[in-house]
């Protein structure tokens, strides 16, 4: 007992020193907007910005001194005074940064027990300006303090009476002696904290980010923000830009990716939506364009006009800005390409058009039309490669190459065929006609097709394209990302959600990359009520990110030798420590605590866990810890992370792992067996620098068959929950408590890899999920089980965790609770599995909440 007792302090002290081992994930800003902008006078003082460096602790520095360095970004609004920063000392002594952008100016004032020992400022209006970064480092030494802004340099000749108690507050300060609301309109970024030599001792870039935490990049040291709004968001969410109400028809949507603006086609009026100034102008024009459901209307750059067309008809339908006029002076309906796609490509200087649907058919033509000596359409017909089908996604990865994704259609291009969705990849050769499938996979989840759009980035090998359910009228719009040459492609969704109402040829969602903003912006119109729709534009930063990019992780940033140190400092600590600790109340270490849910006759036990140290975890998200526990799973990309998988998964299925020919049909399936070959090779010799940070875990080739050997001491939650669940099938060992609260210990922590999706990984999910239900739910017909009301209530959250439609786990769940007097609970549990079944199902359970009750 007292050894198990000192095992696990020894743990708790490694983790202790293990902060100063570890540092915080360093997210790749040169491409990303970050930084945290300061919400100020223009809101009411509990909704201004605070970000406090010494939420936990103050701060001690050597007495030689310390610096405040960071970056700061003002900007323009009715009032610009406020704190920039204050530096506390003691509680008793105060220095103030302040910003006053209307004059320029900066002050520095020190202040000692409520005595104001110096006021100085710097004046610039040249540098001291609106949406500039300026950097600014603050020097503390014991003879003064030395500021220097944008070069700028000023200097006070006292300083603070102490550098033993620091604390450090940016914007709002809630301080009980230096209280503030001042808050200046700015954005802060890049603070670092050093030492007198310059050596960075904390750092925090203000990127990566909880909700109101942030971690910084060198000791893990925690801040907290209040009300802060972060420029990194603006990768991940959409922000709503503007709107208006358009009258008529079927309005017409054509963009200017160039010169940033949309073109809204109405009955009478042509509106036009500049990205950049972020104002929408309207012109009463003349004649008339196609009228169509979907849009029919495109903007030629070159020669500054909108095109209205239809492959139906031989000539153009032009709009002169300058006359402010259509070529057609009366109104033509044209209803047989809806929801096609189309593009102007410049190099050859035409118009091309794919797809659509009219007359209850789907089409596969590609349209092309000359725009400087225009003698009408060509078309081709390219049903032999690519189903008929509106919906799609159309964009240009080169100039003689279009790309085409998915849609909504069939082989015969008959309606009443059953139609279907397409989640596939072409690639068409304008030059030579030649047009290639680039891959295929099958969506078992819920369906969604495209915005008519696509953004290619070749760089990245990525395509982007707006993704929403397309069964339903109440659905969200997406920006997904998809691998260009990949065999297992898989949807990445990158952004949160717009609201989006599809009523078929009567809604409509495009999108454009505005490379001078560096922003996508969407445009979303749908029909409100007859002859009347909404139209609504929407801007996300690029490149995107997923939700998952933008939370803070752990990387190693030390040296062997300071882990040396640090185990021979818990060797010399252990006796006078673990007996100290013992005496303490439980306190928030960073200790993992959590209460064993043992049966109503067992005391409840604390277990202690200690910090996960060469793991590799995927139930409830992919997450890799390397041999000192930081988290390094942002080193996998999205090839090496599929790879890694297939490998591993493989090898806990069968303890034999794969073969070469398997892993080139899958992931390279595309190139020639040499290609492949080079690729396979290159990209595990890849794969094993980044293991080899886990511990002993390893790729080895065996008899022809690659397999991912894992070591004693290496975590795989999978591969522990499998065993165990296959332990207690062969052995039949379903009353053995200790057994069962591992398995539920585990298989708690979430789904199995419910972020990757992919068509080889589904078998995987589908064997655990079937498993790990089946034994759950033999337990619960135990009879030994079934007098135990927690361990029930656990084995029916685990059941509803992998399936929240599970009819027994719901009546077992709602039993329990009943039983246990918890009867409001119970019901609602019950009406959210409803609410879930109908969603899913489009049915109503077969038995009801009183069904369930009067069964007891």
């Amino acid at each position: 007992m007292i050894d198990n007792i000192k095992y696990r302090y020894v743990l708790f002290l490694v983790f202790l020193l293990h902060i100063w081992v570890c540092k915080g994930n360093i997210m790749d800003t040169g491409v990303y907007d970050y930084g945290l902008t300061f919400l100020a006078h223009s809101t009411n003082q509990d909704q201004r910005t605070n970000l406090d460096l010494t939420s936990t602790a103050s701060l001690s520095f050597p007495e030689e001194g310390f610096s405040v360095g960071f970056d700061i970004k003002l900007r323009n609004e009715l009032y610009t005074y406020g704190y920039v920063v204050r530096v506390i000392a003691d509680d008793s002594s105060c220095f103030d940064f302040i910003s006053y952008l209307l004059y320029s100016r900066f002050n520095m004032v020190l202040t000692d027990k409520d005595r104001v020992v110096k006021n100085t400022e710097i004046v610039d209006s040249v540098k001291i300006v609106a949406d500039k970064w300026i950097h600014v480092d603050l020097l503390f030494t014991r003879e003064g303090i030395h500021i220097v802004a944008d070069g700028i340099k000023a200097e006070i000749a006292h300083s603070l009476d102490s550098f033993k108690d620091i604390k450090i507050y940016f914007g709002g300060s809630k301080h009980p002696r230096f209280f503030s609301t001042d808050v200046p309109p700015m954005t802060i970024r890049n603070i670092t904290l050093a030492d007198s030599h310059g050596k960075a001792l904390y750092q925090w870039d203000l990127a990566a980010h909880d909700k109101d935490e942030i971690f910084d990049n060198i000791k893990n040291r925690k801040a907290f923000v209040r009300n802060g709004v972060w420029e990194i968001d603006k990768h991940t969410k959409w922000a709503a830009m503007s709107s208006l109400i358009v009258q008529g028809p079927n309005p017409q949507v054509a963009y200017d990716d160039a010169g940033g603006r949309f073109f809204i086609v109405g009955e009478s009026q042509l509106f036009i939506y500049d990205v950049k100034s972020n104002h929408i102008d309207s012109i009463t024009y003349k004649g008339h364009s196609f009228i169509g459901a979907s849009s029919q209307v495109i903007y030629d750059a070159k020669r500054n006009r909108l095109l209205s067309y239809t492959p139906d008809l031989k000539d153009l339908n032009i709009y002169d800005f300058s006359r402010q006029s259509w070529t057609l002076d009366t109104s033509v309906v044209i209803d047989t390409r809806q929801h096609h796609n189309r593009i102007i490509n410049r190099k050859r200087d035409e118009l091309i058009v794919f797809g659509g649907y009219g007359n209850h058919r789907y089409n596969s033509q590609l349209n092309r039309i000359k725009l400087e000596k225009s003698e009408g359409w060509t078309t081709t017909s390219l049903d032999s490669c690519i189903y008929p089908r509106y919906l799609s996604a159309m964009g240009q990865e080169s100039d003689d190459e279009l790309l085409i994704m998915g849609g909504y259609g069939n082989q015969s291009g008959k309606q009443e065929e059953s139609p279907g969705n397409f989640y596939d990849l072409y690639r068409l050769d304008l030059q030579t006609g030649k047009c290639n499938k680039l891959w295929e996979f099958v969506n078992d989840r819920e369906h969604f097709t495209f915005g008519n759009s696509m953004i290619v980035d070749t760089l990245s090998n990525s395509v982007y394209a707006l993704t929403y359910n397309n069964d339903r009228y109440n659905t969200l719009i997406y920006l997904s990302r998809f691998d260009i040459r990949t065999k297992q492609p898989v949807q990445e969704v990158m952004s949160d959600s717009i609201t989006y109402n599809f009523l078929d040829i009567h809604s409509y969602c495009d999108m454009f990359l505005h490379k001078e903003t560096s922003s996508i912006y969407a445009v979303v119109l749908q029909e409100k009520e007859p002859g009347e729709s909404k139209v609504e534009f929407y801007k996300l930063a690029f490149p995107p990110l997923s939700k998952e990019d933008i939370l803070p992780h752990q990387t190693t940033g030390t040296t062997l030798l300071v882990l040396i140190a640090a185990g021979v400092f818990v060797f010399i600590c252990l006796l006078g420590g673990a007996l100290w600790l013992l005496r303490k109340k439980k306190k928030d270490t960073g200790v993992i605590a959590t209460l064993a849910d043992e049966s109503e006759e067992n005391p409840v036990k604390l277990e202690v866990k200690e910090r996960k140290f060469s793991s590799v975890l995927l139930l409830g998200g992919f997450q890799v810890f390397d041999k000192q526990g930081c988290n390094i799973t942002g080193d996998f990309t999205p090839t090496l992370k599929q790879l890694f998988l297939f490998l591993l998964l493989n090898s806990v299925k069968n303890e034999k792992g794969t073969t070469s020919q398997c892993l080139d049909e899958t992931f390279w399936f595309d190139m020639s067996k040499s290609s492949a070959s080079n690729n396979r090779n290159v990209n595990i010799r890849k794969l094993r620098l980044i293991i080899d940070k886990i511990g002993d875990i390893s790729i080895l080739n065996k008899n022809g068959y690659w397999y991912l050997h894992l070591g004693k001491e290496i975590i795989c939650d999978y591969q522990e929950v499998m065993k165990l669940l296959n332990q207690v099938k062969a052995k039949n060992a379903i009353t053995d408590k200790k057994v069962i609260n591992e398995i539920i210990s585990l298989a708690s922590a979430g789904a199995l890899l419910p972020n990757v999706s992919a068509e080889w990984i589904d078998e995987y999910k589908s064997a655990y999920y079937v498993l790990l239900t089946e034994i759950l739910l033999s337990m619960v017909n135990h009879p030994d089980i079934q007098a135990d009301s927690r361990l029930l209530l656990r084995i029916s959250d685990v059941i509803l965790l992998v399936d929240n439609i599970d009819e027994d786990a719901i009546r077992t769940k709602c039993k329990v609770l009943y039983q246990m007097g918890q009867k409001g609970l119970s019901k609602q549990c019950f009406d959210k599995f409803c609410v879930e079944y109908e969603r899913l199902l489009n049915a109503k359970p077969d038995f009801s909440y009183d069904d369930i009750i009067n069964s007891l």
